[in-house]
């Protein structure tokens, strides 16, 4: 339940990006796993550590999106937010702008993870052996995307921010 509330943080985060303000997100970055980590060593001691992982789950996504809201709020005023989903023909807009972004995610999606479908049906998952390889394989695959992912992330703002420096 708690997925929609951290999907809008990451986007109240991601706003602030477009400012150039790339530090919510490196505090969020932060943040997210340390307070998993924190909340599974506190939970661990507790009546409720079957349900730990759940629960620092829930709490660090809980806390990305009080910190979306924290950060959006120092840089944008909800109320012109509030007034501009008020105007007409916006939604339209929005839905124009991001579709092509939103089908190029889903593609991406899939085209990460469609090497290991195809893996897991010629070889098959039967044995220990199996599962293992293919474990290691998409472990390895998962921390060549954050590297990559990263790369990524820094690339739009990079530009902006070189131009401005060099002006």
């Amino acid at each position: 339940p708690l997925i929609p509330l951290y999907n809008a943080g990451i986007l109240l985060i991601q706003a602030t990006m477009g400012l150039k303000q790339m530090k919510y997100n490196a505090i969020r970055s932060a943040c997210e796993p340390l307070t998993l980590l924190v909340g599974l060593f506190i939970f661990l001691k507790t009546p409720l550590h079957q349900y730990g992982v759940i629960l620092s789950q829930a709490l660090s996504l809980f806390l990305v999106f009080l910190l979306g809201i924290w950060a959006f709020s120092r840089c944008f005023s909800w109320r012109e937010v509030g007034r501009t989903w008020l105007r007409r023909g916006r939604y339209l807009a929005i839905v124009r702008y991001s579709l092509p972004m939103y089908i190029i995610e889903v593609v991406d999606a899939l085209l990460f993870r469609i090497d290991i479908f195809f893996i897991s049906g010629v070889l098959g998952t039967g044995s220990p052996e199996q599962m293992k390889f293919l474990g290691v394989y998409g472990f390895a695959k998962q921390i060549a995307r954050v590297l990559t992912q990263t790369k990524n992330a820094f690339g739009p703002i990079f530009v902006p921010v070189s131009s401005e420096s060099y002006l």
